[in-house]
């Protein structure tokens, strides 16, 4: 079924459910075009989360982006990618919620450990290198 179409086949309360989520922080499927729900994760420093307390699993622990941008090195960074893909691999987990790529600007953002540096070229090849990882990974096949 073409998108347009599949999208188009489907009532108001089934496009509510499709942009309400299926939980935290998860989107739901739709039997009725054939698409699969879909799990998101937080990856930052880890890929995090789990389906409750019985399904919680140890995952890695990572240093934060601004830690791993101070080596400066892509190959720091890309192996980090590989890490939170082979993770989220293991999960079941569709997408990861990570690399921040954003610039440090002010000290009073709070959340500056998501991001590199307030390099731009830093930021740039080390989060590049991260997502590299990532790809590599999850464009593998899953046998």
């Amino acid at each position: 079924m073409e998108l347009e179409g599949a999208l188009s086949s489907l009532r108001l309360d089934q496009v509510i459910r499709l942009l309400t989520g299926a939980g935290m922080p998860n989107l739901p499927g739709e039997d009725s075009i054939g698409l699969e729900a879909m799990g998101f994760l937080d990856g930052p420093t880890g890929v995090r989360g789990g389906s409750g307390v019985d399904g919680w699993r140890k995952v890695s622990l990572l240093p934060n982006a601004t830690v791993l941008s101070s080596s400066w090195d892509e190959e720091v960074g890309e192996s980090v990618g590989r890490l939170l893909a082979e993770e989220a691999r293991a999960l079941g987990v569709h997408v990861v919620l990570g690399p921040t790529v954003n610039l440090h600007r002010t000290p009073l953002g709070g959340r500056l450990f998501e991001a590199y540096s307030e390099d731009p070229l830093l930021t740039g090849r080390i989060a590049a290198a991260c997502v590299r990882g990532i790809a590599v990974v999850r464009c593998r096949r899953v046998p």
